[in-house]
């Protein structure tokens, strides 16, 4: 059970899937972003790695968060403290661990090529 909403989860997977750069996952979970009723500017927004406009404060700490840590590997402690009181603790660690989750996922999609489905 995670603390973080649905529309959360996917701002903090198209955050890692555009480190990435991971076609399928951003391909994959774009759609799942706009079911859990994130606009459609804001997923494209996130699937380049571009601040999303009309993400929600929250939702902006989590991207920033999460974008640090992929490409830094650590977090400030001025991200960390704002993390803290945007979601507590159990919110950090849930944000972490998709993250962690993630990496891995986009690492096999990247590894193996796996290409977006033709339309």
């Amino acid at each position: 059970m995670t603390s973080l909403s649905e529309r959360m989860r996917q701002v903090v997977i198209l955050t890692v899937g555009s480190v990435w750069k991971a076609p399928y996952e951003l391909y994959a979970h774009s759609a799942v972003a706009r079911t859990a009723g994130l606009p459609e500017e804001d997923v494209q927004a996130l699937a380049r790695g571009d601040v999303a406009t009309a993400l929600t404060e929250k939702e902006r700490t989590a991207q920033e968060f999460t974008k640090q840590l992929a490409i830094e590997r650590t977090i400030s402690q001025d991200s960390f403290d704002q993390a803290k009181a945007a979601f507590g603790v159990r919110g950090i660690v849930d944000m972490v661990f998709l993250a962690g989750c993630y990496e891995t996922v986009c690492s096999l999609l990247n590894t193996f090529a796996v290409p977006v489905p033709r339309q």
